[in-house]
């Protein structure tokens, strides 16, 4: 049962009562029902929420958002048809603590994700197993409602990457993977603090902002150091490491305990897909299902 703060919060800032909640969730599961590729989906409250109340209840975007996510591994397939060896290489780039959701939300609700990219290694890891691993993330933490409402806050510590970091990610793959951002993806992404970034990596950063809405853009900042932060950030909820309570090891150990709890619900996004009676057309670089 959801507090009564974020029952609140989804009213004010994403236009939801009981009453369009239910009417919007019957709208979906009937043109779900309409599309025999698409039938045997996920069609629990807890999902279709996700993409309701990502485009606050626009019926026609909506449904635009849900034929583009659920159809991310034909679109692109290098990055989202994958089998378990992939899996595992995204499971051990994960325990390396590159990338984790903080334990505890911040005053506003929303879940922290915390990103060190020097823990990233160059010469071991691809830019593929660093958007799985992304992609799973956001899955796991999707699945609540507070998250859902409240959104997602991204921390993203630059200190000490190098060159050879820089070279995991070929603007072609930056350019689609903000397009996926743009188009594809659920949740509300309400900041990204962008820390010790080197001027040899600004160039992606203003590709990338360059693809995205006034509204994405305002929510990146870009800070000088960690003491930056402080100024914008609570920093008790960081790790231990950085002047946080909590361990990163216990932070790491919570969320993959939690990933696997949820996993079946995540596999089901996917599986949920009749692959053999999907059609796509490509127009003007855009995907129509048929």
């Amino acid at each position: 049962m959801l507090e009564e703060k974020y029952i609140i919060k989804a009213q004010r800032e994403l236009n939801e009562t009981e009453e369009t909640k239910n009417n919007a969730l019957a709208q979906l599961r009937l043109w779900i029902s309409r599309h025999d590729f698409f039938k045997n989906c996920r069609q629990d409250d807890k999902f279709l929420l996700q993409f309701l109340r990502t485009k606050k209840y626009n019926m026609e975007r909506v449904i635009d958002l849900f034929e583009r996510y659920l159809l991310l591994k034909n679109t692109y397939p290098k990055w989202f048809d994958y089998g378990q060896t992939e899996e595992d290489r995204m499971w051990q780039l994960y325990d390396s603590g590159f990338v984790y959701p903080l334990i505890e939300r911040d005053e506003e609700g929303r879940r922290v994700i915390m990103i060190q990219a020097q823990k990233l290694d160059p010469k071991v890891f691809t830019f593929a197993d660093i958007l799985r691993l992304v992609t799973l993330i956001a899955q796991t933490l999707l699945e609540e409602e507070e998250t859902q409402i409240s959104g997602v806050v991204v921390i993203l510590d630059y200190s000490n990457i190098t060159l050879a970091h820089l070279r995991l990610f070929p603007l072609s793959d930056v350019v689609s993977f903000v397009e996926i951002i743009r188009t594809s993806s659920i949740g509300r992404q309400k900041m990204m603090y962008m820390v010790s970034m080197p001027n040899f990596a600004t160039m992606l950063v203003e590709v990338a902002k360059k693809v995205l809405s006034e509204k994405l853009r305002k929510r990146i900042k870009l800070l000088k150091s960690m003491d930056e932060l402080q100024n914008e950030f609570d920093m008790t909820l960081l790790p231990l490491e950085f002047g946080g309570k909590i361990p990163e090891s216990v932070m790491l150990d919570e969320f993959k305990k939690l990933a696997n709890e949820r996993s079946t619900y995540i596999k089901e996004i996917v599986d949920g897909v009749d692959w053999d009676k999907v059609a796509l057309e490509v127009d003007d670089g855009s995907c129509t299902i048929t």
